[in-house]
């Protein structure tokens, strides 16, 4: 991941802490704790509305089976982590209770984190936290129907730093309310001054089929609704995924992407944090 970040000097990459973005053991496994999201961000093209949840006791039973072969840290990729405070509060109740020492981090939204949730993950282990941020406008967030506002946001990632939890904040470009490279820029402002997190992951916005955003570019003539199934009948080299590119081309886009984080990552004092 840290070598397809598109920085014009790959040479800068290497100096940059990256064991710390991925892990801090020597050996990190993956578990799903739960699929599915009940969300309804237009955006994404998770097909399981239905959150579906395993037990507490399950999934760590896992944790203890993969601590036993020698991993110490663990990053939970549901979909969802953090559906209530409670899940998270029931999970570092079971953590403490079995008295396990591991590193985890987890996805989860910022519009279901409190505090108490966040104190107790944090005595439990807990390392960092990816959260969908996605744009920096209230608007925006209604727009996508992100269920989420940046007052929320503000809010959460002030927690994580006041508690010294990592946080990335995953977001978009590229969107329909986008017109100009200087609305770009107005949402990297926020992500910048606003949040400041650990790390930032920047993505040009894809239109998935069967997602509200798909059907909505293709009402407005920008893509051709018949492509993807075209495809499956006949696929053929050279298939691309589309883009919203009412107002910037797809070109226009990956230079504001590669501008956003030089910003973010090239700030002295980032550097030197």
């Amino acid at each position: 991941a840290i070598d397809s970040l598109p920085f014009p000097n790959r040479g800068f990459i290497h100096h940059i802490d990256y064991h710390s973005i991925v892990g801090v053991d020597e050996k990190l496994a993956t578990i799903i704790s739960s699929r599915g999201c009940p969300y309804l961000c237009t955006f994404c093209d998770v097909p399981y509305k239905k959150y579906r949840q395993r037990s507490t006791e399950s999934v760590l039973d896992e944790v203890e089976e993969c601590l036993e072969l020698g991993y110490g840290e663990f990053h939970f990729y549901d979909d969802l982590f953090n559906i209530t405070p409670k899940k998270v509060i029931e999970f570092c109740d079971e953590v403490e209770k079995r008295k396990l020492k591991f590193h985890w981090d987890f996805r989860g939204r910022i519009n279901t984190v409190t505090r108490e949730s966040l104190v107790r993950a944090k005595r439990a282990g807990l390392r960092m936290i990816s959260f969908g941020i996605e744009t920096g406008t209230d608007e925006g967030l209604r727009e996508l129907r992100k269920g989420s506002k940046t007052g929320q946001a503000h809010r959460a990632f002030k927690w994580c730093k006041e508690l010294k939890i990592r946080t990335i904040a995953d977001y978009m470009i590229g969107l329909p309310f986008e017109r100009s490279a200087d609305d770009v820029r107005a949402n990297i402002d926020y992500l910048l001054h606003d949040l400041d997190p650990d790390y930032m992951q920047i993505a040009i916005l894809t239109l998935y089929p069967n997602t509200e955003i798909f059907d909505q570019a293709a009402k407005k003539g920008l893509i051709d609704p018949g492509r993807w199934r075209n495809f499956c009948l006949d696929p053929k080299p050279g298939f691309t995924v589309d883009h919203w590119e009412e107002f910037l081309s797809l070109k226009e886009l990956v230079d504001l992407q590669k501008q956003s984080y030089k910003r973010f990552y090239f700030r002295p004092s980032y550097i030197m944090k």
